[in-house]
């Protein structure tokens, strides 16, 4: 199974994640979305953002009863050569037993991902990963159904983390 996650921020205080599962990168249907309320993650950091976004990833994947074998992250796995990104943060924490893979929506100077361009958008996507080759995670992201920039389900996470923040307040 897959999980695209996502995180929104109420406040300085408060954030909502959201997971939505799903079985193949080609699905176009999710078979289980999770939510989770969190309260205790840091402020942001220029070059720390996983600080700020791991623990409540954590707290959603901690939530979901099938068993992930791939997480897709908003952001990046790697910054560049010397920095690693959230998503390294988050393969770590998974105990590098489960790929993670980062879709970027702006270059991030030093990074080397793959480039893939969706749909009939002519920005590009930034593709990272740890767990499983950066080309083929880039070939599954590009292959992801809907016709936008950005994968239907991976849309579908953050707008059940903007939903479920919009409740919660």
């Amino acid at each position: 199974m897959i999980a695209a996650v996502d995180v929104n921020y109420l406040d300085e205080t408060t954030a909502v994640a959201a997971a939505v599962v799903f079985k193949e990168f080609t699905d176009t249907a999710h078979v289980a979305q999770y939510t989770a309320q969190v309260t205790d993650f840091g402020s942001y950091i220029p070059g720390r953002f996983y600080q700020r976004e791991l623990p409540g990833i954590v707290v959603v994947l901690e939530k979901i009863s099938e068993q992930i074998e791939t997480v897709i992250i908003d952001g990046y796995v790697v910054l560049d050569d010397h920095r690693p990104g959230l998503g390294y943060h988050l393969w770590q924490h998974l105990g590098g037993q489960t790929a993670v893979i980062g879709v970027a929506k702006s270059q991030f100077t030093g990074a080397h991902p793959v480039t893939i361009i969706r749909g009939q958008s002519h920005r590009p996507l930034y593709i990272t990963a740890l767990g499983i080759d950066q080309d083929v995670a880039a070939e599954h992201i590009l292959h992801m159904a809907g016709a936008y920039r950005i994968p239907s389900l991976i849309r579908h996470a953050d707008h059940l983390a903007k939903e479920s923040a919009r409740n919660t307040s």
